[in-house]
């Protein structure tokens, strides 16, 4: 006996929808499995198996989605490729411009860092403990004006879309850090790089400790586990556990997968770029410190020039590169 399978047919398909209910999605490819079985086994019709998937493929994370690897583990797509190596540029000169901050802030603002909390909390507590009122004012403004440019940046990078290996909200928070700066500029050259009393470094520093937060909330949206751009004791651990990784022979880690967004395959490649994207990043932050601290004993005046015009090149860049 013949049968027509059309109709029937096409009642095993489920065209897919591109916003499925989220009840009934559930329920679908049950409902497709259980006809499927009865059509076989009771009438003794051949259904077809849809070659396309009922429901849409989740989506893969930012971290992942321009890191994957190819299906052979050799190499990623040109395109993503080159905008992996503009981030990590980026990456490397907003650590270089984190540094000098560091550098200019200690020598010019009263032994205070404005990038490194952790320090600066060291700073505090000897303070405390030494009586000395003013290094404890000093030291509280900076984590003060840390702490309001991490909430300002956490709020400016958390709103919009998430997708892209670079989002615009990024670009836009590294501008108003730039911003920032540019006060911090102005601030420091009217006082010719020597601001002697407190009420004359008060203001630096708390715009220097604005600007970095702000930096500070950039670099985490941008979920490169273990780049942290201004401050290197998270780097350093993350790199002694891919150098571990990488002479123990074995792959990528939850703590260290994330880093290069990489399957297991390929695992000494991984290792290699991971050690190298951070090395470069802790050598960076050195490099820039370096540079200011010369700036400021050599002209203190052009020493903050140094850091506003690695901002510029990262914030301009990245706009002209991810757009949207």
């Amino acid at each position: 006996m013949r049968t027509d399978a059309g109709p029937l047919t096409a009642a095993a398909h489920v065209i897919p929808c591109s916003r499925p209910c989220p009840r009934t999605a559930l329920f679908f490819p049950v409902i497709i499995r259980q006809r499927t079985r009865f059509l076989r086994h009771v009438v003794g019709m051949r259904v077809p198996t849809p070659s396309r998937p009922l429901l849409p493929a989740p989506l893969l994370p930012a971290t992942l989605l321009f890191h994957m690897l190819t299906p052979e583990g050799s190499r990623m797509l040109p395109t993503s490729t080159r905008s992996i190596t503009i981030r990590n540029m980026l990456l490397l000169l907003l650590a270089c411009a984190a540094g000098a901050i560091d550098a200019i802030s200690y020598l010019g603002l009263g032994r205070v860092f404005t990038a490194n909390m952790t320090g600066n909390t060291v700073l505090l507590g000897l303070a405390l403990v030494q009586a000395d009122h003013q290094e404890v004012l000093r030291a509280s403004l900076a984590l003060i004006g840390f702490f309001g440019g991490g909430v300002l940046g956490a709020r400016i990078v958390e709103k919009g879309p998430s997708a892209g290996l670079w989002p615009r909200t990024v670009t836009v928070a590294l501008a108003l850090e730039w911003g920032f700066l540019v006060v911090f500029a102005v601030g420091w050259l009217y006082t010719g790089g020597e601001a002697e009393t407190f009420a004359a470094r008060a203001p630096l520093i708390v715009l220097s400790a604005l600007a970095m937060g702000v930096q500070s909330a950039a670099a985490r949206r941008l979920e490169v586990s273990g780049i942290a751009t201004t401050y290197i004791t998270g780097t350093v651990t993350t790199l002694a556990a891919w150098l571990v990784r990488w002479f123990g022979g074995g792959g990528a880690t939850a703590s260290t997968r994330p880093q290069a967004g990489m399957t297991d395959l390929g695992a000494p490649r991984q290792a290699r770029r991971a050690v190298g994207l951070l090395a470069a990043v802790w050598g960076i932050y050195l490099g820039g410190a370096m540079v200011a601290g010369a700036c400021v004993r050599l002209g203190p005046e052009s020493a903050v020039l140094f850091p506003l015009a690695l901002m510029l090149i990262v914030a301009v860049t990245a706009a002209v590169h991810w757009p949207q």
